[in-house]
């Protein structure tokens, strides 16, 4: 089920995923990825969290407003006696003790909130926020929001499983579309911080540990759309996941109605039946394009070849790094323009999915191939098997290696 909720987040932004896996001895394992859950679920990390017994997975999807795009800042950040997730954004992150060590906001708040106490901190906060945490020290999972960010939550009918999302038709959609008997669905209180204590596997949650905790100035009432962070819970060593909303006030960027030469790089049939041709562009390398075509045969036929002209959509609704192109705007590049554009080619490479990728992105997922240890270069041969795993071409053409890998690209 966490998977399934995962991927269903792509809806809310492809800047970073991550994953917070606690098991029952108390231990955390960390999962993150560049990118949507796609990017994230093959890799080793990933697959080790969900193979274990968990009483607690916390998972994120950074729509990116204060600091880079990479793993490091991809929520949940990880610290001695918490780990946690942040939605929203803060006005005066200058203020929090060592601001100027971290690159995003949410990482120096729960540094902050772990050196000195959610009581101390918070009340100097200005700025937007839903918190989610797990205490480490205390074994129990936490939240607190003000009221420029909403958070849901539930129990099981059995109340051994609690959920939270950031809107409520989320919630409600995914626990009925998966048949969970759930308790009456609450708004989390503004201003009030709820800790649940994790009980024993099987055993029926308490009822939480409340406290006040309010701002101390008056806070505006709108902020930067962050991240919109939720997630589920587990309790019984099942693994549920999170849901998450999506911002409504991202700003295009202004391709649309701009033309430019596509390369179609593969197609698929998506979960409602559509035939979708993914391509990218030379001209603008870090986005994606979507074309949706009516059949199987017009999808070959897109494929048969190589450039197109084509004029640029709006954004697909899954990210602004995607955009849609209408397959009535297609025409084929005369063979002068086909050359102009070919000496760019050699700048990409494909990852495990086929995708194209730049070195800057290469830098992110691969660094030293996964059997022997020696460094990868990305305009050396190499060869990806996931995410965050890759082999150099002398352990690729190992058939015996490539075996003993668990997953192969494909």
């Amino acid at each position: 089920m966490f998977k399934e909720l995962l991927i269903i987040d792509s809806v809310r932004g492809e800047d970073s995923t991550g994953v917070a896996f606690i098991n029952r001895a108390n231990e955390t394992l960390i999962a993150k990825a560049v990118g949507d859950p796609f990017q994230l679920i093959d890799g080793r990390h990933f697959m080790a969290g969900m193979r274990q017994t968990n009483k607690c997975i916390i998972g994120h999807n950074r729509w990116a407003t204060t600091g880079k795009v990479n793993r490091k800042n991809a929520h949940p950040f990880d610290f001695p006696s918490l780990v946690g997730v942040h939605n929203g954004t803060l006005r005066n992150k200058y203020k929090l003790e060592k601001h100027m060590d971290f690159d995003t906001d949410s990482e120096a708040l729960y540094y902050n909130i772990g050196q000195f106490g959610l009581e101390k901190v918070m009340p100097e906060v200005d700025g937007a926020y839903t918190l989610v945490w797990y205490d480490k020290d205390g074994g129990s999972i936490n939240f607190l929001r003000n009221k420029e960010r909403p958070l849901f939550y539930t129990f099981s009918a059995d109340k051994k499983q609690l959920f939270w999302a950031s809107e409520l038709w989320m919630l409600m959609g995914v626990l009925w579309r998966k048949d969970v008997k759930c308790a009456k669905i609450e708004e989390l209180p503004v201003n009030m911080h709820l800790s649940f204590d994790i009980p024993a596997s099987g055993k029926e949650f308490d009822e939480p540990v409340t406290q006040e905790i309010k701002q101390s100035f008056f806070t505006k009432g709108t902020s930067t759309t962050g991240s919109n962070t939720t997630t589920s819970i587990d309790k019984t060593g099942t693994k549920h996941g999170k849901i998450i909303s999506l911002p409504s006030n991202r700003a295009p960027d202004g391709l649309k109605g701009k033309s430019t030469i596509i390369r179609p790089m593969h197609w698929t049939k998506d979960g409602q039946g559509a035939y979708v041709i993914n391509a990218v562009s030379h001209e603008y390398p870090m986005k994606r394009f979507k074309i949706y075509a009516h059949s199987e045969q017009e999808c070959k036929d897109v494929m048969a070849v190589q450039r197109w002209n084509a004029v640029i959509g709006g954004h697909h609704s899954s990210s602004l790094s995607c955009y849609k192109v209408n397959i009535l705007s297609l025409s084929r590049v005369e063979e002068d323009e086909k050359k102009a554009i070919i000496p760019v080619l050699h700048k990409f490479k494909k990852d495990h999915r086929n995708f194209m990728i730049d070195k800057e992105e290469f830098d992110k997922k691969y660094d030293a191939c996964c059997f022997c240890g020696s460094l990868l270069e990305f305009d050396e041969d190499w060869k990806a098997f996931s995410n965050d795993t890759a082999l150099c071409a002398s352990c690729a053409s190992d058939k015996e290696i490539v075996d003993y890998l668990p997953h192969t690209s494909h």
